[in-house]
């Protein structure tokens, strides 16, 4: 058996309702063109979201803080990017990929998580705020330099999954199943700073559990069963 999992015959997904608390910002880069607007907010059909890539981002970032709190061995893959592959050539089957590579995924091993988009429900209400910007030597704002920046604004709701390949996050225990229901409770109660402009109190979205569920081989037969009571006990949270 794979030592990456600790049940290889369970799928646990997570369905929950995202709400931004402070208006949330996440760029839809250089070359994006939304009528005249300088800064406009990423869209999918036409309808502002967040990208699932930028929560794993964030969650991912926060498992490698919280791995070395705890002082769990994690890749330097940010000052290294073919750490991994440096570290499988030399060790060979002696290799181990770090936690959260394990979890998250790497240049040698494949995702345990997928982090689904967040897509807006209810329309969402999106504001325009015109800025000016600032000089860095005299810390003085250009004068005509305006520019308009667009943002989802607070308490808009998104509807958005995790889905965990292989780690019972419900009844298992290790390392991993740890790690994953740490940043599970942290995103329900304290949130995640997501997106640009957080250096003046954008991006803060936190997350409310509507259901779980696992999937699983029991008695030969693959069954899907509702643990959502059961779980938000675990992580000892209410909502």
């Amino acid at each position: 058996m794979s030592f990456y999992f600790n049940n290889l015959t369970v799928t646990c997904r997570i369905d929950a309702e995202l709400i931004n608390e402070e208006p949330l910002s996440i760029g839809a880069g250089k070359g994006a063109l939304i009528g005249s607007i300088d800064n406009p907010i990423v869209r999918m059909n036409g309808l502002p979201y967040i990208p699932g890539s930028s929560i794993k981002g964030v969650l991912r970032s926060e498992a490698e803080r919280y791995a070395k709190a705890r002082g769990w061995f994690t890749c330097d893959v940010v000052s290294n990017p073919s750490y991994e592959e440096e570290m499988k050539r030399q060790l060979k089957e002696k290799y181990e990929p770090c936690i959260v590579c394990r979890i998250f995924g790497g240049t040698t091993i494949a995702s345990h998580i997928a982090v689904l988009n967040a897509r807006l429900m209810d329309g969402g209400k999106v504001e325009i705020r015109t800025c000016v910007a600032i000089c860095r030597i005299t810390g003085g704002q250009y004068p005509g330099r305006l520019f308009d920046v667009e943002y989802i604004a607070p308490y808009n709701r998104f509807k958005w999954g995790l889905i965990i390949e292989g780690y019972d996050i419900v009844r298992g225990d290790g390392d991993e199943v740890d790690l994953i229901n740490y940043l599970v409770k942290k995103f329900i109660t304290d949130g995640f700073w997501i997106g640009g402009r957080r250096s003046i109190g954008h991006g803060l979205v936190k997350m409310n559990i509507k259901k779980v569920t696992c999937e699983s081989i029991i008695n030969g037969e693959l069954k899907t069963i509702n643990y959502t009571d059961d779980y938000l006990k675990r992580l000892g949270v209410k909502q």
